[in-house]
């Protein structure tokens, strides 16, 4: 994690991006693997949090603590009722529902549920995701994507502000949608990274005439399904 956050030169290296990213998807599994070993061990370990120590008896009471823990430290994390999505890597399936969601996005945000008819896969990211959290809306009429609204829950409007914020940011100099992305998957927030491009779409919907985008250094004169990608 520090080479990818510490080394710019990596930027336009594809090639080398995907050896680290294997790497750092390697390296995460083993760290997960030893981390899940302790658990079973829980009342032979001493476990210190915030500099004391804590007394854990058994499996069930180390993950009562950090539950307790991730609310402390998590707390602007947004309630998002879908494990299709909300998840660090998506499977096939929920990757092809994503991009079909994205899709109607970028085609029919003017239209109820964004056009889907039926109960495909991506109508319960898009309950979830955008409708729940009112993302998605009709105003004066007419449906859009539109910040929250002042009774949606404070945490899902944290998100918002800090996508806002960040888009600010980018008046000065251009910023990456990685470095977005870094942002709301780090604490307070700890949004998965099967949701972020989601809520990217919405905020940059909403924010159509406002925001440019650059890939590669060149000019995008318009969000597509390939810029997506």
């Amino acid at each position: 994690r520090w080479v990818k956050a510490n080394t710019p030169e990596l930027s336009g290296d594809r090639v080398t991006n995907r050896e680290l990213q294997a790497r750092l998807a390697v390296s995460e599994s083993a760290v997960i693997n030893w981390l899940e070993s302790l658990t079973g061990a829980a009342e032979r370990c001493l476990w210190f949090y915030g500099g004391k120590q804590i007394e854990i008896q058994s499996p069930r009471e180390l993950q009562e603590q950090i539950s307790d823990i991730c609310d402390k430290v998590f707390y602007q994390t947004p309630t998002l009722h879908n494990e299709m999505i909300n998840r660090r890597e998506l499977s096939g399936s929920a990757k092809s529902a994503r991009k079909e969601l994205i899709k109607a996005m970028l085609a029919d945000s003017d239209k109820p549920k964004l056009g889907i008819e039926g109960f495909p896969p991506q109508m319960s990211m898009y309950f979830s995701v955008l409708q729940e959290t009112e993302i998605h809306r009709a105003e004066k009429g007419r449906w859009g994507f539109y910040a929250p609204t002042a009774r949606a829950d404070d945490r899902i409007k944290a998100v918002w502000n800090e996508i806002d914020y960040f888009l600010s940011e980018t008046e000065v100099e251009r910023q990456t949608v990685a470095d977005l992305f870094a942002r709301l998957s780090l604490p307070p927030f700890g949004l998965k990274s099967g949701v972020l491009p989601v809520l990217l779409f919405a905020a940059l919907l909403h924010y159509d005439t406002e925001v440019a985008f650059y890939e590669q250094g060149s000019f995008v004169p318009s969000l597509s399904m390939p810029i997506f990608e």
